[in-house]
């Protein structure tokens, strides 16, 4: 696995100065030297420096220049191919200082911080060619610095190794092809050869980085950078471009705004200021098309290398589509013609979320740079690989795919997320590094491949063209001629097409595992590993795992158990459905393992599907005690849609937990009886309720400190649950009863929805007093997939939630709100009557559950998950409703305000000793006031639940109690509704309600 260290981006003012951090180094420090061999004086220390980037990654192969000021002294080179950083980004490193055959370096790096990027560079030292030969008194001093020579003629076009030499008249110097490569011929002129000066192999020479560099006119040389990067849809803004020569003097410039952009056209809205435009003058054309486009023109400038111009222009729109826009920038010197320069500033429009498209992030210069490096940007897309390669995840959208490196936050396979990274590019392959995960969207999305052939991934990357880097693709009918699958190394496969290269990552179940015999199908993510550029080249199709791998012939196929788990000694009706691949299968046997009891009678196995209309059972051999029972079907007609389901009826499962394996055999016609890669395994997991089963105390779980295995539907997701982002907690379900499982090792874990189903190896615990399965290890817990949600349990009237109930999914019918939310913690409590019983209700802030509706005398309907929060012992309160999401609080809607009065009441009679309460409904109009009362025979008043109420319906639960919250005794009482109109006219409803118990 490798190890590198990140960019991280933060936003600060751009600095052509770089402020140095506490402690650091200036490279001007480092460089100086009076060693006649040019060594530093800080070899071998470790230091900490900072610049701007002169010559980005990708321009020269393992590293890059900085450089601090103008001048003598001012640059080094940095050794780092593990970070990537663009040219103009502000960067502070640390690393040891080294001689690498008399060049000064900074290797070894611990880190690296991208303060700020496109920051203008420093000048240019203009310098003789004489003072850069080797030899000289002064090259020394430029080493690593960005210098720039003028008037100069070619005295020799090949000094061998790609290397050419120039003359200014002060005497020759060397320059190199290491970063950009030209042929000159004998005889050629330049106005200006400009780079970084290198030493390599006994002699200085000019690197020119790009062709810019190699000037024979100042047209269309010079930089351009725009004061903003990225942009919202539809927004105005005031766009300030600066433009800065290489070398030399240009007199005119012109700025091309993009058709998509809205903007005036008016020269009202053209200012221009900088010492390099002091004199200049501007002029707008065209009309804003496509086909005619905005150009602002200016003439009459005087820009150089220190006297740099700024071009604003106010109250600009930007589109309402995502994309990268480009400002075709042009310059022009004496005499000269207005060229585009090499390099045109861009601005990034989002989309309305905030995302930009993938195919943004991917997009690539002609040397397969992205265009983005260094740009912190928010993706939206499907996880198509979650941590089958450790570290690196893949996401798509439906633009691009694209690899996301170190998010800390767990993603799974088709998770719908979006995250915030920085572009940045490792050996070629397109990354989004320092990854924050911002929400997580759903899960369970399926991503379908994109079919292609071998040499569709043999020719990605011509001219820096990607189109299938990053994306879940397929190629069928594939062959290889290894006898196994490597381990995180390469092979070749074919297909009709011709030949590319697969990636077997060391961290996947295929690494060393055999190959299929014959053609298959593999199902990969297309990634690269191109160190040297230009990155067009070695693309591979990296399979995530067994099921990627898509095979015929004997032994191909797939199992799938129903149930993948059972209870410890239960009696079992087992199902396997077998599937083919490729092709057909028209045999297949099936072992039972030892540790299962069976009969072995063939009448206790029937075969179904339509894959098995011609099947039958031919054998059963083994005594299921020194052998194993084996059953052996032929006859079947198997494919990947017409499957086989072989059911084995009364298995008795082992009391062992542990996983056991139905080995699988299948075979083509004519072929023999092969096992297959996967053969299907069935666990026996321990019963929930028995975890939850109290021991002694009454409450606390009789298995506390016991190793279990359990399986189980997810009813409260971790989204909702993790305590932290460095937890893991989670509900889940089985047939006997629910409880919490949580890991304080597994971070964060958010891919435990609602339906995941999953199997846990942990230990019992109680925490608070909730019964917990706790595990360590990520890898002891195994998503299983997902399926329907178990049905809330109803709880009974009256009945509050408990220690029988922990951990299961509980709905709540018909309560009413006893007490408003208050904040608690990381969320609120209220209480409900549930007829007689006053339950506690939890709502964390992160199930984003609106409780505006919630206040006393509401009712609801509610589900939640019953759980604890007790920290004194025995554990026996506390007890709570947590609940999950909005569709767990529905209010209840008692209907429109009636005309005239309205008194019903039920139960009537009913008995408070039984846990009864009378629902009194009364309703009237909306302009009115209702006021209830209870009187006895007597005429005394009992009760005044309501009193000058709002009219409209309303619901009183009577419990049974006086003002004092006495219970009356057993009789007949008299509810007596009032309501008062607006006009004073008053009308009244009397109904008796009968207070009873139950007689013996």
């Amino acid at each position: 696995m490798r190890e590198r260290v990140h960019a991280v981006i933060l936003s600060v003012a751009a600095l052509l100065l770089v402020a140095l951090p506490a402690g650091s180094l200036t490279i001007y420090d480092i460089q100086y030297t009076e060693d006649p061999g040019g060594d530093s004086p800080y070899a071998g220390q470790v230091v900490t420096v900072s610049g701007i980037v002169t010559a980005g990654t990708g321009i020269f192969p393992s590293g890059y220049f900085i450089q601090d000021g103008e001048g003598p002294w001012r640059g080094v080179y940095i050794y780092d191919y593990t970070t990537s950083v663009s040219q103009g980004d502000s960067v502070t490193v640390t690393g040891e200082v080294s001689e690498y055959y008399g060049k000064t370096e900074i290797g070894f790096i611990s880190s690296v911080t991208i303060h700020s990027s496109d920051n203008q560079l420093p000048g240019m030292a203009a310098v003789l060619t004489a003072d850069l030969a080797t030899g000289s008194d002064e090259a020394e001093s430029y080493e690593g610095v960005l210098i720039a020579v003028s008037n100069v003629v070619v005295t020799d076009d090949d000094l061998g190794y790609g290397e050419w030499e120039i003359d200014d008249g002060s005497g020759p110097c060397r320059v190199d092809d290491e970063a950009y490569a030209y042929s000159p011929s004998l005889g050629d002129t330049f106005l200006v050869v400009a780079g970084i000066l290198d030493y390599a192999f006994d002699d200085f020479k000019i690197e020119p980085r790009y062709a810019a560099d190699i000037m024979t006119s100042l047209d269309g040389s010079g930089s351009a950078s725009i004061d903003i990067g990225m942009v919202p849809p539809s927004s105005t803004y005031n766009l300030r471009v600066r433009i800065t020569p290489a070398a030399g003097q240009l007199v005119a410039a012109s700025v091309e705004l993009p058709s998509a952009w809205g903007w005036s056209g008016s020269g009202s809205d053209v200012l221009l200021s900088g010492a390099g435009f002091a004199s200049a003058t501007s002029e707008v054309t065209g009309s804003g098309t496509s086909a005619d486009p905005y150009l602002i023109l200016v003439q009459d400038a005087a820009l150089t290398v220190a006297d740099y111009g700024i071009v604003e222009i106010r109250h600009t729109t930007s589109p309402d589509s995502s994309a990268s826009y480009p400002f075709i920038i042009s310059t022009a010197g004496q005499g000269g013609v207005l060229t585009e320069i090499a390099a045109a500033p861009r601005i990034i429009v989002t989309r309305a979320d905030g995302t930009v498209p993938i195919s943004l992030v991917r997009k690539n210069d002609e040397d397969g740079r992205p265009l983005l490096l260094g740009e912190a940007v928010a993706v939206r897309g499907i996880v198509t690989a979650g941590d089958e390669f450790g570290p690196q995840s893949f996401m798509q959208d439906e633009t691009a795919g694209v690899v996301v490196y170190g998010i800390e936050d767990a993603l799974t396979r088709g998770d719908d997320v979006t995250v915030m990274g920085t572009v940045d590019q490792y050996s070629g392959l397109t990354e989004l590094v320092s990854p924050s995960l911002l929400t997580l969207h759903s899960t369970g999305n399926a991503v379908e491949p994109l079919t292609l052939h071998a040499i569709d991934i043999a020719t990605e990357g011509a001219g820096g063209v990607e189109q299938y880097e990053g994306l879940l693709v397929q190629l069928q009918g594939v062959t290889m001629e290894e006898p196994f699958f490597p381990v995180d190394d390469n092979v070749m496969i074919q297909d009709s097409t011709g030949s590319c290269q697969m990636r077997i990552d060391g961290d996947t179940e295929l690494a060393g595992t055999p190959a299929p015999r014959g053609a298959f199908n593999v199902i990969g993510v297309v990634s690269q590993y191109a160190p040297d550029s230009p990155h067009t080249t070695d693309y591979q199709v990296m399979p995530r795992g067994l099921s990627d791998i898509v095979k015929g012939g004997d032994g191909s196929g797939t199992v799938a158990p129903q149930p993948s788990g059972v209870f410890r000694g239960a009696d079992v009706t087992l199902t396997l459905t077998v599937a083919a691949e490729l092709g057909e299968l028209v045999g297949a046997s099936i072992e039972v393992p030892v540790d299962w009891e069976w009969t072995g009678d063939v009448s206790d196995v029937s075969l179904s599907g339509d894959g098995a209309s011609g099947a039958v059972v031919d054998s059963i051999v083994g005594d299921g005690v020194a052998e194993a029972y084996a059953i052996y079907i032929s006859g079947a007609l198997i494919t990947a849609s017409e499957t086989m389901s072989v059911t084995i009826g009364r298995l008795v499962a082992p009391s062992t937990l542990l996983g056991y394996s139905f080995v699988t055999m299948t075979a083509t016609a004519g072929g023999t009886l092969l096992e297959v890669s996967s053969s299907p395994e069935v666990w026996v997991v321990e019963r929930i309720a028995d975890i939850q089963a109290p021991g002694d105390d009454g409450y606390s779980s009789a298995m506390v400190g016991q190793g279990v295995v359990v399986q189980g539907v997810v009813t409260g997701p971790s989204p909702v649950f993790n305590p932290s982002e460095e937890a893991t907690s989670f509900w889940i379900q089985d047939a006997t009863g629910g409880v919490n499982v949580y890991s304080g090792q597994d971070d964060g874990n958010l891919g435990l929805t609602l339906g995941t189903e999953v199997r846990v190896l942990g230990e019992v615990v109680e925490y608070a007093g909730v019964t917990e399965v706790s595990y360590d290890d990520p890898e002891d817990l195994t998503i299983i997939g997902t399926t329907a949600v178990p049905a809330p349990f109803d709880l009974p009237p009256s009945r509050g939630i408990n220690e029988t109930v922990e951990g299961l999914l509980v709905r709540i019918v018909g309560a009413q709100v006893a007490t408003a939310p208050q904040a608690a913690g990381a969320g609120k409590n209220f209480q409900i009557w549930h007829d007689m019983a006053l339950v506690d209700v939890r709502v964390v802030d992160a199930a984003q559950i609106d409780l505006s509706q919630v206040f006393p005398g509401a009712y609801f309907d509610l589900v939640g998950v019953a759980g604890q929060y007790d920290t004194d012992p025995p554990y026996n309160a506390g007890y709570q409703l947590q609940l999950r999401m909005a569709s767990d609080l529905l209010l209840l809607d008692l209907g429109q305000a009636s005309s005239g009065p309205v008194l019903e009441i039920t139960p009537n009679p009913f008995s408070p000793d039984l846990g009864e309460v009378a629902s009194i409904s009364v309703n009237g109009p909306a302009s009115s006031r209702l006021t209830l009362r209870i009187y006895d025979l007597e005429g005394r008043l009992v009760l005044e639940p309501l009193d000058g109420r709002p009219g409209g319906p309303t619901l009183f639960e009577w419990k049974g109690t006086d003002q004092a919250g006495e219970r009356v005794t057993i009789g007949i009482y008299l509810c007596h509704l009032t309501v008062v109109r607006t006009d004073g006219t008053s009308d009244t409803v009397l109904k008796p309600v009968v207070v009873g118990t139950p007689l013996d």
